[in-house]
């Protein structure tokens, strides 16, 4: 009996070593991870556990080098278009402008345009797009690259892109998700708005993330 006792007491106190080490392992965890779990967002998305985004270098609208280093110290909405989309990309981008005026300039935030057709969209017709009245001249950041980069860095946050093999030769459309995405200034992907119409909403979402996050970073 002793014995068995003594078999059970052991088992009970590693068990309870484990819960506790665990329990200091999720205390460890980015302060982001937890906040975001929390967030009382309207129309946006937080995620649990923010994920950095993989390497890339693409290239802007003056043809400069872009990399994840230019996401740090921003908080950045980032947007999968391209500048034939007919309806969707115009739409996103009148609602990421709409944002912009509401946040004003002290918001320390940056927008970003990646075109999925890069093979049309060169830095050039990028910038003519971009600079046309209905956008933001000033704010907008046009990228473009390679294509196999561009849509892996789109796979790998979670937007979808048809392949070429799947679309008719007799239309110039790209299917192509229309999430706007928002990063943290850790160059991490916090937050997702699977729509844009409700850009009041988008903001009010915004304010609260940038809170929480200022409480736990």
């Amino acid at each position: 009996m002793k014995k068995n006792s003594l078999f059970i007491i052991l088992i009970i106190g590693i068990a309870l070593a484990i819960g506790v080490w665990r329990d200091s392992q999720e205390s460890n965890l980015a302060p982001t991870s937890s906040a975001s779990s929390a967030l009382p967002l309207s129309v946006g998305t937080a995620l649990q556990r923010p994920f950095r985004l993989p390497e890339f270098s693409l290239t802007d609208i003056n043809a400069k080098p872009f990399t994840n280093a230019a996401l740090k110290k921003y908080w950045t909405f980032l947007f999968f278009g391209y500048s034939q989309c007919p309806q969707v990309c115009p739409a996103t981008l009148s609602a990421m402008k709409q944002i912009s005026e509401s946040l004003g300039k002290g918001a320390n935030t940056q927008f970003i345009f990646v075109t999925i057709d890069p093979d049309h969209d060169t830095p050039q017709n990028l910038k003519t797009y971009l600079q046309q009245e209905t956008h933001m001249p000033d704010s907008f950041i046009g990228l473009t690259g390679n294509k196999e980069t561009i849509h892996e860095l789109a796979q790998h946050v979670g937007i979808h892109i048809a392949k070429e093999e799947n679309l008719s030769f007799k239309s110039d459309h790209i299917e192509h998700g229309g999430a706007l995405l928002l990063i943290n200034p850790e160059g991490k992907l916090m937050a997702i708005f699977s729509s844009t119409e409700k850009t009041n909403a988008i903001v009010k979402d915004f304010k609260e993330i940038v809170h929480y996050y200022a409480q736990y970073a």
